[in-house]
């Protein structure tokens, strides 16, 4: 899945599952680990979402 939420194309998914799958995370010690970063990624989602349906139909339809 892409930053914006929104899947990757084939190619890029391929190579991703072909690192992880031949080479698979190395492990490393504590002290190597690094920064951990939480991304918000609910919130983007749901707006591009929204931006791409019709919101009053939805509604007058109640669905």
């Amino acid at each position: 899945m892409a930053s914006d939420g929104v899947e990757i194309p084939r190619e890029l998914e391929e190579k991703v599952e072909n690192l992880y799958f031949s080479e698979g995370p190395k492990p490393v010690t504590w002290d190597k680990v690094g920064k951990i970063k939480h991304v918000e990624v609910i919130d983007p989602y749901i707006e591009a979402v929204l931006s791409h349906v019709d919101q009053s139909l939805i509604q007058e339809k109640k669905l």
